[in-house]
């Protein structure tokens, strides 16, 4: 059951008729809502009464059929009487965030806890923030208890160059130290908050929205916190990862569909996913749709509905400063769409992702090698995105996180830990990683690699088409047996095959992903040269692709002898033509907001505007 959850701003209800708030949550189909009271305050006199208005909307909701929960930071305090603050590896801090390891804080937090589940709230759900460091998007926390906790594990004295340590080279036992500290007090502080609201009621249910760093720099997954705030409950969490990071493009230059990528990667990381409740994060922020678009939430909304692995979503699609009436464009989607999300389940469910495995670990940055662009804050975050996932998104090549795929991909650091089925059926490479695999002993074809140079063009022979690359290309001199496929304006590889004697075949892109433009691949003729690639990695065809349709986004899935393929169209431009090359010759289709007609192994579809999206199930 997929659920819709709607978050409301507890303070800007009252500007609002009831009627009219109720009115647009059932347009969501919302079953359930989220009460947010911000950050937490030392005035108790405001404290008590914004618990006391929690109370009065907790009784207001649940009397109408909704499930009510509570939404607030978990170490934000504007108002800080001296807990002690996050520390950065600079030495510098911010007061506003509360390290968890401050003894006087956790009873503080505590309380809070309590009282909220004082108010009759059925869940508790702490944003974001559960990280070591938000605000101020740095790193923490270095503070005087995580360096004792650090030096207990160490057997001896923290080193002076402490950032050099952390975010510098290889790993180390400095490093790993580090990890372990934040993750012990982000575990007991966890277990206190719990046993808190045991104390109340053992029956409120207590989860955390996920954030980058809470899936491998902390210390801690997202998936083991959410699983001890909860108890004896269903844990639940909230994933990372909105539609307002591509409209706004303030997280990895995002475009959408690099977030739905995100969001499918999380997915793959939770352990026991029967066990748990997790929504996506449908996030329209700031609103209203001059800062969003409320087809960047209907995209991503159907987008993960067609993935078939989570459980609903976080639907942000009322005000946060007007009246429920001044933007109602977000609900009016919801409606529109209502047929769309049926089609989903008609043609999607009961089937599984098929497409290149994304060879995605959770963990990396204890053991990576520290990119030199990293330098710690803000950007060692960015450590966790898949670059891999990046290119073949915004290729038009269906992507799929779990199992074994036609073929395999893995750039940078995700080549670092690979296990064994990563080699099976061929394997994608950028120049980082094919450096990481020679390392371990891995013949992949590089028999010398060099400097980084300005790139300029792509030609590729075969299609005897160039391409222009914004940035820097690795050269690379690959063994004699490899097969170039492309090369770069001063005549350098920009792409080889490759097999080894261990029968290994490989395709190298020989440009670090992580470290350069993404014009190195958002070109039309790298999305055919990778199609036309992964039948001599892997011997199969993709299960789908389409050429020549920038941002157009596609995913399949198999099941019951059949084959559903959803497009999203995320780019300005409509695509004209779309046409699906399959891995295969069908004779039958059904199509959900669009046409087409097959002609053997190829698919031609009608006009698919800006933004828009469509499906069609394919049988034999």
């Amino acid at each position: 059951m997929y659920k819709v959850s709607v978050p409301l701003v507890l303070g800007v209800l009252d500007r609002s008729k009831r009627e009219d708030v109720l009115k647009t949550l059932r347009d969501f189909d919302a079953e359930r809502v989220f009460l947010a009271i911000s950050a937490y305050t030392t005035d108790k006199k405001a404290y008590e009464e914004t618990m006391e208005k929690l109370k009065t909307e907790t009784e207001y909701f649940k009397s109408r059929g909704f499930e009510v929960g509570c939404w607030l930071w978990t170490f934000m305090l504007k108002d800080n009487p001296g807990f002690i603050p996050m520390t950065f590896p600079d030495g510098t801090t911010d007061p506003e965030e509360i390290c968890p390891s401050d003894e006087n804080f956790i009873k503080f937090a505590a309380d809070y806890a309590a009282g909220i589940a004082k108010t009759g709230v059925d869940m508790i759900m702490y944003d974001d923030d559960y990280r070591y460091g938000f605000i101020s998007s740095n790193t923490a926390c270095t503070c005087k208890n995580h360096r004792a906790y650090m030096e207990k594990l160490l057997n001896k004295p923290i080193p002076e160059n402490l950032k050099d340590c952390l975010f510098a080279g290889g790993k180390n036992e400095v490093r790993s130290a580090w990890i372990k500290a934040k993750g012990h007090f982000f575990r007991e502080f966890a277990r206190k908050m719990r046993e808190a609201v045991d104390k109340v009621d053992p029956t409120v249910r207590f989860g955390v929205c996920s954030c980058m760093s809470l899936w491998d720099q902390d210390g801690v997954s997202t998936d083991e916190i959410s699983r001890i705030l909860a108890g004896n409950t269903k844990p639940f969490m909230r994933l990372i990862g909105a539609p307002y990071w591509a409209a706004r493009r303030s997280s990895l230059g995002s475009r959408l569909q690099y977030v739905i990528e995100t969001e499918r990667a999380e997915l793959s990381w939770v352990e026991k996913p029967e066990e748990i409740e997790i929504f996506s994060e449908g996030d329209a922020y700031p609103r209203p749709r001059y800062a969003t678009p409320a087809s960047y939430v209907e995209g991503f909304d159907t987008a993960l509905r067609a993935d078939g692995r989570i459980n609903g979503i976080l639907k942000y699609g009322i005000e946060y400063c007007g009246t429920v009436k001044y933007e109602t464009g977000y609900a009016e989607s919801h409606v529109e769409n209502r047929p769309a999300y049926r089609a989903i389940d008609e043609m999607f469910s009961k089937k599984t992702c098929v497409g290149v495995r994304i060879r995605r670990p959770r963990d990396v940055f204890e053991d990576c090698e520290v990119p030199q662009k990293v330098s710690g804050s803000p950007d060692s975050q960015f450590l966790f995105y898949s670059d891999s996932a990046k290119l073949f998104s915004t290729l038009s090549v269906p992507t799929v996180y779990s199992g074994k795929g036609v073929t395999n991909a893995a750039f940078g650091e995700e080549a670092r830990n690979l296990s064994p089925d990563a080699f099976e059926g061929g394997l994608i490479l950028d120049a980082a990683a094919a450096k990481i695999l020679t390392e371990k002993g891995v013949d992949v074809g590089v028999r010398e690699s060099g400097e980084r140079f300005a790139a300029g063009e792509e030609y590729y022979p075969d299609y005897k088409e160039y391409g222009a690359c914004g940035g820097k290309a690795t050269k690379i001199k690959p063994d004699k047996g490899a097969i170039v496929l492309s090369t770069y304006s001063n005549g350098s590889p920009a792409a080889y095959l490759y097999e080894n004697k261990a029968a290994q075949r490989f395709m190298v892109l020989c440009f670090e992903a992580f470290r350069c433009d993404e014009s190195m691949w958002r070109q039309y003729t790298k999305g055919r040269q990778i199609a036309d690639a992964v039948p001599w990695l892997s011997g199969e065809k993709l299960p789908a692709f389409s050429y020549g349709n920038p941002d157009l986004y596609i995913m399949a899935k198999e099941g019951g002898g059949k084959l559903a393929v959803g497009l999203w169209n995320f780019h300005p431009d409509a695509v004209k033509r779309p046409v699906i090359e399959l891995k295969k010759e069908y004779k039958n289709a059904k199509f959900f907001n669009c046409t087409g007609t097959l002609e053997g192994d190829r698919l031609s579809l009608s006009r698919l505007e800006a933004f828009g999206f469509c499906f069609a199930e394919l049988s034999v």
